[in-house]
C-alpha cells in the first residue's frame, strides 16, 4: 500500500529519539563473507552433475539447521540464517521508525472507512448470539483473512450462566414493622434496543427488559437492609467491630471497586441472606449510562463449576437512595460515604425487604476470533490488543467503535506486505466475544492459555471504552510502563491542537493542576474488570480520552455520537497512543519496561504505609522489614539498569535475552494464590497502590483491626507482601 508523502508528513514532526545502536546487526544477520571455491576440472558428466546435487543438499541441511538452533547460539557462535534476515539492509533504527509512524499514520488514513463501518452495523452494540453479533464475528474473520495475518483462528468455549424468566420478572417487595407489604415492584425496563439486534429479530431479548445478575441462581430471601459499603471482606470485618450481626440480612452494595463475584463470594461466606446491587453517585464514572430509574444488568464472572447460590438483584440509584434514608443506627466511616445527600447507617431501618428471582441456567457459546502475526526472532513472545464485540445494552463498552479499531489496527499492519516489515515479537489481535458477562470470553481464554500466557504474553492492550469525554488522555497502566506511554503520547498530535503533541498537553496539565495532576491512573482489584492483571499477571494498558469540555458527552453513547461528527478523531489519537507503545514492544531489542521505576513507586508506597498503619495501631507496628526490602530492590533495579546497559555494549545476545525474560516475570510475582482446582488468584498490589502513596488494601485492613481487635489479617497481608518483594529482589539477581 502506497503512503502519500504529503498526507502524513505532519504527523511526523517528532524526533527519533530511540537509543537502539547496535543491538540487532549481530542478534539477526549472517555473515556475508564471501567464501571463496576453486572449482576442479570436471572428470565427467556425471561427476559435474553429482557435485552440484551434493552441494545444493548441503545448502538446504545448512539452512534449516541453522534456522530451528539460531536461538540457543550465543553471540560469539557463528551466526545463522534469519528467516527475517532482509532487515538488516531495510530496516535500520531510522527506517524502522518511519515504518512505525506509517502504521501509526494509516488507522486515520480514509476515516470514511471507520465510519461506513458504523453505519454498516448501526450505533447499538450487540449483544452476545444477536444477528448482528455474528454478522460482526464474520466480518472480522474475514479481514484477518484477507489481511494475510499467519494464523486466524475462531475459539469456541461454553459456558454455564442463568437468565431471567420473562415470565416472571424478579420481584422486589417492601414491609413495615408490622410485616405488611408497603410497596412490591416488578423489575423492568423499557425497551433501550432494536429488532435486528435481538436473538430472534422478533422483538427485545427477554433478558434486556428484565434486569438480573447472571452467574446467580432464582431463589428468595426475606431480612434487613443494612448498608456493606463494597462488600468486601474488610467492609463485612467492620459489623462484626460495631457488635453488629448481619447473618440473614439483606445487604445493600455499591458497584464497582471490586468485581460482583467477589462481593457475593464474601456475602455468601458471612452468611447474608440476599444481596441488593446499586450504582452510587459517587461512582457514576463508572456508571453506564447515568440515569437514576434505569435498573443496570449485572454479570458475576465465576468459574463455570459452580453458580452463586445467595439471591441478588440489581436496582436502580433512586431505589437505593430511598433505602439508604430509612437506614437507622450508627454512621458509616467517612470512607464508607457516598454521593447521596444524606447520612450513611449501617441500618438497619423499621421495614424489611424480600427479593424473589427466577433466574434459569443456560449453557452459552462464547467465540474469540484470533488474528495472529508472527514474530522473526521471538516467535514466541507476543503482545496482545483486545476489543469487545458485544456488550449488554444500557452498560455500554463502545463495542461497535472498539472492533472498528480493531480492524484499523489490522488494516494498518498490512503494510507488512508492501515494505517487508515483520515484527521482532509477536501480535495477537483478538475480537472477544461475551463480553457482557463479565469478559467470558477473556476470561476463558485466559483460563486455556494460563500456562503460555504467564510465560510468553507481553502486555494486553485494551481498545473497550476509548473515549468517555472530549478533554484528555489517561491511561491505565503498571508504573513500570509509564515512560513507555510518554514515548507514545510523544509521537501522537493532540487532537484539540494538531499542531502540538499529546504529550505536551500532559506536561501543561500537569503543571497548572495545583493536585499534581498525572494522566496514570491504577488498576481497581475487578479481576473479570483487569483479568490479565490479575489472574496472570499480565501488564494491561488500558487508555481512554475522558473529561468534559463545553460540548459535554452524557455517557459513551453520547460521545460516539459527538465523535462521529470529528471523524472519530478522540477515538483515533488513543489507538495511534496504543499502537505507538505496542510496535515498541515488539520491536525493541531491549523490552522497554522500567522496573526501577516500578521499585520507586513501590518504595514510596510501602513507606507510606508503614506511617499509616504505626498510626493506626496505636501499637508501634509498622512495615519496617518490608521497608527494608524496598530499599533492596530500588538498589537492585538501579545495578540492573546499568547491567543492561553492559549487555548491548557488549551486544551479549543471550544476555540481553535474560533480561527480557527478567522483565516479564516481574509483574507476575505479585500475583498469588493461583490454584489449579480454582480459577482464582490475587493481585498483592491491586488496588493496593492508591494514588502512588500508599497501600489502600493494608490501611483497610488496620482499620478493621483496631475495630475487632483482631490483627491477624493484617499479618498475613504483611507475611505476603514480604514474600513476595523478597522473591522479586531475587529475580533481579542474575547471578545467583
Amino acid at each position: 500500500m502506497a503512503t502519500p508523502d504529503r498526507s502524513y508528513r505532519r504527523y511526523r514532526s517528532w524526533n527519533a529519539d530511540i537509543d537502539e545502536t547496535g543491538s540487532d546487526a549481530l542478534l539477526d544477520y549472517p555473515s556475508t563473507e564471501s567464501i571463496p571455491s576453486k572449482r576442479p576440472r570436471c572428470v565427467s558428466l556425471w561427476t559435474c552433475v553429482l557435485a552440484v546435487v551434493t552441494v545444493v543438499i548441503l545448502f538446504l541441511l545448512g539452512f534449516c539447521l541453522g534456522y530451528y538452533i539460531r536461538e540457543s547460539l550465543s553471540s560469539t557462535q557463528i551466526q545463522t540464517f534469519d528467516c527475517a534476515s532482509y532487515r538488516k539492509d531495510k530496516f535500520n533504527d531510522s527506517k524502522l521508525e518511519s515504518v512505525h509512524e506509517k502504521i501509526m499514520y494509516f488507522i486515520a488514513e480514509d476515516p470514511g472507512r471507520i465510519r461506513q463501518f458504523v453505519r454498516d452495523f448501526g450505533s447499538t452494540d450487540p449483544i452476545s448470539h444477536s444477528p448482528l453479533e455474528k454478522k460482526l464475528e464474520q466480518t472480522i474473520e474475514e479481514e484477518f483473512e484477507e489481511y494475510n495475518f499467519d494464523d486466524v483462528d475462531v475459539q469456541e468455549y461454553n459456558i454455564i450462566t442463568t437468565y431471567p424468566d420473562p415470565k416472571k420478572p424478579n420481584l422486589l417487595q417492601l414491609f413495615d414493622s408490622q410485616g405488611k407489604v408497603k410497596d412490591s415492584v416488578s423489575l423492568k425496563n423499557s425497551p433501550v434496543v432494536e429488532d435486528r439486534n435481538t436473538e430472534n429479530s422478533s422483538g427485545s431479548a427477554p433478558y434486556v427488559r428484565f434486569p438480573f445478575v447472571s452467574n446467580t441462581l432464582g431463589g428468595s430471601a426475606k431480612g434487613g437492609v443494612f448498608y456493606g459499603h463494597y462488600g468486601r471482606l474488610s467492609d463485612l470485618l467492620t459489623f462484626k467491630g460495631q457488635g453488629i450481626n448481619i447473618t440473614g440480612q439483606i445487604l445493600l452494595l455499591r458497584l464497582g471497586v471490586t468485581s460482583v463475584a467477589e462481593k457475593l463470594q464474601v456475602a455468601q461466606d458471612a452468611g447474608v441472606a440476599g444481596v441488593l446491587l446499586y450504582w452510587d453517585p459517587l461512582d457514576k464514572e463508572l456508571a453506564a449510562p447515568h440515569n437514576a430509574s434505569f435498573i443496570p444488568y449485572a454479570s458475576a464472572g465465576c468459574d463455570q463449576s459452580s453458580l452463586f447460590t445467595v439471591p441478588t438483584q440489581t436496582i436502580s440509584t433512586n431505589m437505593a437512595a430511598k433505602f439508604l434514608r430509612e437506614l437507622r443506627g450508627a454512621s458509616v466511616p467517612t470512607t464508607w460515604k457516598g454521593g447521596f445527600n444524606t447520612t450513611y447507617r449501617y441500618g438497619a431501618g423499621n421495614f424489611t425487604v424480600k427479593i424473589t428471582t427466577f433466574n434459569k441456567r443456560k449453557e452459552v457459546f462464547i467465540r474469540n476470533v484470533v488474528g495472529k502475526l508472527s514474530g522473526y526472532s521471538e516467535p514466541d513472545n507476543y503482545v496482545i490488543v483486545g476489543a469487545p464485540r458485544s456488550s449488554f445494552p444500557g452498560s455500554s463498552t463502545d463495542a461497535l467503535i472498539s472492533t472498528a479499531l480493531l480492524r484499523q489496527i489490522a488494516w494498518s499492519l498490512q503494510y507488512k506486505k508492501t515494505d517487508q516489515w515483520k515484527p521482532r515479537r509477536g501480535i495477537k489481535l483478538i475480537s472477544w466475544g461475551g463480553s457482557e458477562f463479565s469478559n467470558a470470553g477473556m476470561r476463558e481464554y485466559i483460563k486455556a492459555n494460563v500456562h503460555l500466557l504467564s510465560r510468553r504474553a507481553v502486555a494486553y492492550f485494551d481498545l473497550s471504552e476509548l473515549a468517555t469525554g472530549n478533554k484528555t488522555i489517561v491511561a491505565t497502566v503498571t508504573p513500570a510502563l509509564r515512560k513507555l506511554l510518554n514515548m507514545a503520547a510523544h509521537r501522537v498530535p493532540n487532537p484539540l491542537n494538531p499542531e502540538t503533541m499529546i504529550l505536551e498537553d500532559w506536561d501543561r496539565k500537569s503543571a497548572e493542576s495545583p493536585s499534581h495532576w498525572s494522566p496514570f491512573k491504577l488498576y481497581t482489584q475487578d479481576a473479570t474488570r483487569h483479568p490479565f492483571l490479575h489472574l496472570v499477571g499480565v501488564p494491561e494498558l488500558h487508555l481512554q480520552f475522558v473529561g468534559r469540555s463545553s460540548q459535554t458527552p452524557g455517557n459513551i453513547d453520547d460521545m460516539r455520537e459527538l465523535d462521529s461528527r470529528h471523524h472519530f478523531k478522540y477515538h483515533i489519537a488513543v489507538s495511534r497512543v496504543v499502537t505507538m507503545a505496542m510496535l515498541r514492544l515488539v520491536d525493541d531489542y531491549v523490552l522497554p519496561y522500567s522496573i526501577n521505576d516500578y521499585a520507586q513507586t513501590l518504595h514510596v508506597a510501602v513507606w507510606q504505609t508503614s506511617e499509616a498503619i504505626k498510626e493506626c495501631s496505636d501499637e508501634f507496628r509498622d512495615l519496617a522489614p518490608e521497608l527494608t526490602v524496598t530499599d533492596l530492590l530500588t538498589e537492585t533495579t538501579t545495578a540492573f539498569e546499568d547491567l543492561i546497559q553492559i549487555y548491548r555494549k557488549n551486544q551479549d545476545i543471550l544476555g540481553v535475552k535474560s533480561v527480557n525474560e527478567v522483565k516479564m516475570l516481574f509483574e507476575r510475582i505479585f500475583v498469588t494464590d493461583f490454584s489449579g482446582k480454582r480459577f482464582s488468584t490475587h493481585h498483592v498490589l491491586y488496588p493496593a497502590l492508591h494514588d502512588d502513596s500508599s497501600i489502600e488494601h493494608a490501611q483497610e485492613l488496620c482499620r478493621v483491626a483496631k475495630e475487632t481487635n483482631k490483627w491477624d489479617k493484617v499479618d498475613k497481608f504483611q507475611q505476603k507482601l514480604y514474600r513476595v518483594l523478597h522473591e522479586a529482589l531475587r529475580s533481579l539477581r542474575m547471578n545467583e
